[in-house]
């Protein structure tokens, strides 16, 4: 659980994740890993003093037959408005920003192809 400001939740992010069940339901089966990033976050909340994250992602990975396919997201947490398409990242550049490995079941030479590229098309936009 992270804090999200309530625009974000119920503007952008509401329509990222509707899309996101959409997907699940048009393809059966869709791998999400939802985080936080903490760069160029908003401070903190609450006693605990949690850290308001600078920026939000999801990564997809699904497979039409045996082709693995993802698409990663990577949304500001202030200012993110317009289409969700407009937030696209390689799933590698949020492996990058986060130092985690989403994917690691896929093989290296799968994941690296698959990882580094996106094709809007095959995703519905």
């Amino acid at each position: 659980m992270s804090p999200q400001l309530p625009s974000f939740n119920r503007g952008i992010w509401a329509d990222l994740e509707s899309w996101v069940r959409d997907q699940a339901e048009l393809h059966n089966t869709v791998y999400v890993v939802t985080g936080a990033v903490f760069v160029n976050s908003l401070g903190t909340l609450g006693s605990n003093e949690v850290t308001i994250p600078g920026y939000f992602y999801k990564a997809l990975l699904r497979f039409d037959g045996t082709k693995a396919k993802t698409i990663g997201f990577l949304l500001p947490h202030v200012g993110a408005t317009g289409r969700i398409e407009d937030y696209v990242v390689p799933v590698n550049t949020l492996e990058t920003l986060t130092g985690l490995d989403f994917y690691p079941e896929l093989s290296n030479s799968v994941e690296n192809r698959v990882e580094s590229q996106y094709a809007l098309r095959k995703w519905g936009f």
